[in-house]
């Protein structure tokens, strides 16, 4: 067994010379942390802060989506696919609007969303409540369905995603 008598006290420890303090340390609240950072981004980018929060719930669901079994059947649309090709965002959005290639029937789209919200990823302090799912026919379009579901980062707030159906 070596020791390390030459080190000072506080790296005798440390996987690597250094000191064991270099390693970041997690967030005891990371939901409050995640939020914090948000406002400060808001607060830099002049933005309302429940823009910033809906965005970077929008962005977690389509985080989502791509790791689940069924990120083929869906292809973003909208205000949000205009906010990745342009360095600024042309309007705040309410809603994510997405072309669905599966099933219309709004039972089926409501197990989709589920799924989709069960799909497993790194931790990032957003819950999405697969109960609260409300799905219908839209009132602009009676073909499509309109569904909404309730997200918590430290605060709920509703999301509504819009699905067109398409081939």
């Amino acid at each position: 067994m070596a020791f390390c008598e030459d080190l000072p006290r506080s790296e005798c420890d440390a996987p690597v010379p250094g000191g064991s303090w270099l390693k970041a340390k997690e967030p005891r609240d990371r939901s409050a942390s995640v939020r914090a950072r948000l406002l400060s981004l808001a607060r830099d980018r002049g933005e309302d802060f429940q823009i910033t929060l809906r965005n970077y719930l929008f962005e977690r669901f389509l985080y989502r989506l791509s790791r689940s079994e069924l990120r083929e059947r869906f292809v973003l649309k909208g205000a949000m696919l205009l906010r990745l090709w342009a360095d600024q965002p042309y309007r705040a959005t309410v809603d994510l609007d997405l072309l669905s290639l599966g099933n219309p029937d709004p039972d089926s789209v409501a197990r989709d969303v589920a799924a989709i919200c069960r799909t497993g990823v790194p931790d990032d302090a957003v819950i999405f409540d697969a109960s609260t799912i409300r799905t219908a026919r839209s009132r602009i379009c009676h073909s499509n369905p309109e569904s909404s579901i309730g997200g918590a980062l430290s605060t709920q707030i509703n999301m509504s995603l819009l699905q067109s159906q398409g081939n």
